[in-house]
């Protein structure tokens, strides 16, 4: 699994700005499977964003655009689980990109990128996620990441 810094790194693909996509929280609909019109349910305590990216729950694997990178799905569509033990409030170290990890049992892992039914805060590239590593949902999937050479 990505660290939290790779994920992040990955995610943003050279974006600066609030979300992946920029900092207009109703202008991630062609590239985040997120809460928006297509997925309303009068029973959520949030509101969903003003556009519709055309999917009320989990969409196909890229079927939205990918970011600068070529990676499809980053935020949104479902929480993806990393390497890192979840901590708050964050650690200082390491400042390297590696995992944060626990000294024996960690009990809740790092999910980043939210999910289709997620609040829009949570969509941003820099909010961390906790769960239970046994965790099973339809909500909850990972990507994994390879290690290239310097060669």
């Amino acid at each position: 699994l990505p660290t939290e810094a790779e994920w992040e790194y990955a995610a943003r693909a050279g974006t600066v700005g609030e979300y992946t996509w920029g900092d207009d929280p109703d202008g991630g609909c062609a590239v985040a499977n997120h809460y928006d019109q297509s997925a309303i349910d009068p029973n959520r305590p949030y509101d969903p964003v003003a556009c519709d990216d055309g999917f009320a729950t989990v969409a196909p694997v890229g079927s939205l655009q990918p970011n600068a990178f070529g990676l499809y799905d980053v935020t949104g569509n479902v929480w993806e689980w990393v390497e890192d033990c979840y901590f708050m409030p964050a650690p200082a170290a390491p400042t390297d990109g590696s995992s944060v990890q626990a000294e024996g049992d960690c009990k809740n892992r790092a999910v980043k990128g939210g999910s289709w039914s997620s609040p829009l805060y949570w969509q941003r590239p820099t909010f961390r996620g906790r769960d239970p590593e046994d965790r099973i949902s339809h909500i909850f999937g990972f990507r994994l990441a390879r290690d290239l050479s310097k060669d």
